[in-house]
């Protein structure tokens, strides 16, 4: 009997969607990711990251690792729906910077971006 439900089971899991609910349940928060590097590819932790949706006002993003704005960040959020951002980061010092536009699309899961990888000249 275990074997019949066993087979069954294995016969009917193709036929249904794509783990779709997990794929959903492993979105982030916010609208986007942000990843600011040097050109040696480090990351540059105490990078200011900014982000402007279109028609709006500049915004801080937020650091994915803690609740804050934070000085030691390796990943930055920031937006909260669909549409298109400018995504900025500047270096602590205030002497470097580099953007990068993208665009938030709705899914069936709500929303999904392209990640911003922004590297800061030297």
């Amino acid at each position: 009997m275990r074997l019949i439900r066993a087979a069954l089971l294995l016969a009917v899991l193709p036929l249904l969607p794509a783990c779709e609910p997990m794929v959903c349940s492993a979105m982030r928060n916010g609208a986007f990711m942000v990843t600011v590097v040097d050109t040696q590819g480090n990351p540059v932790r105490d990078a200011r990251v900014t982000f402007t949706p279109d028609g709006g006002s500049e915004q801080s993003a937020w650091c994915a690792e803690s609740a804050g704005t934070g000085q030691n960040c390796e990943w930055w959020t920031g937006g909260d729906g669909t549409g298109n951002y400018l995504v900025r980061a500047t270096s602590a010092d205030g002497t470097r910077t580099a953007q990068q536009s993208i665009s938030v699309k709705e899914t069936s899961c709500g929303i999904d971006s392209e990640n911003a990888h922004l590297t800061l000249p030297d």
